[in-house]
């Protein structure tokens, strides 16, 4: 297999799940539920998603996070953009200083009565950092947790014997989910 067809292979695995993500749906308030704890450090984060611009073919968000690591809520700023009908060129930046290469949409969940997707699970390349998204930690344990689990297993993002120790957590959110320790009205 020569450096084409591995790319090709790569690219094709990642993004033949992700279908057409609808901007609209990606827009608001987003736990972490599953995280990869080797680069990012954060407890506690969400994030917002905010439209800027849309078009049929291109679209810019910002991306805000907010955690703690002390005492001290720690803010990053990323954005996310889309330029083209393609998956794969939906990229989002979440601003984090370990993690400054863009991350893509491979699988969402069913739309909510808010017409908002329920959970989304963004990577690299590599599959490594990965990350999921949830609108409601608590739905997501009860309706998602296992089916993003066999997701993850299937398409070998989460390997637990896995060479290159790629480990992902699953988040215990419940206190973060329970209160607006944030305080910042959304």
């Amino acid at each position: 297999m020569d450096s084409n067809d591995f790319a090709s292979n790569l690219y094709n695995s990642l993004y033949m799940t992700a279908g057409d993500i609808n901007i609209t749906k990606l827009m608001g308030k987003w736990y972490t539920v599953v995280d990869t704890p080797s680069v990012h450090h954060e407890h506690c984060p969400i994030f917002y998603f905010e439209l800027l611009d849309k078009t049929p073919y291109t679209a810019t968000f910002t991306v805000r996070q907010y955690s703690r690591n002390t005492e001290k809520i720690k803010i990053l700023e990323g954005y996310g953009r889309k330029v083209g009908p393609d998956p794969a060129e939906l990229l989002i930046n979440i601003g984090h200083p370990a993690d400054p290469c863009p991350y893509s949409v491979v699988s969402s969940g069913p739309t909510n009565d808010s017409e908002q997707y329920d959970y989304i699970i963004l990577t690299h390349p590599l599959k490594y950092p990965t990350i999921v998204l949830a609108r409601d930690p608590v739905d997501f344990d009860t309706k998602y947790k296992e089916q993003v689990k066999r997701f993850l297993e299937n398409q070998r993002f989460w390997n637990p014997s896995s060479p290159l120790k790629n480990t992902l957590f699953f988040l215990n959110t419940t206190d973060c989910f329970r209160t607006n320790q944030y305080n910042i009205g959304f």
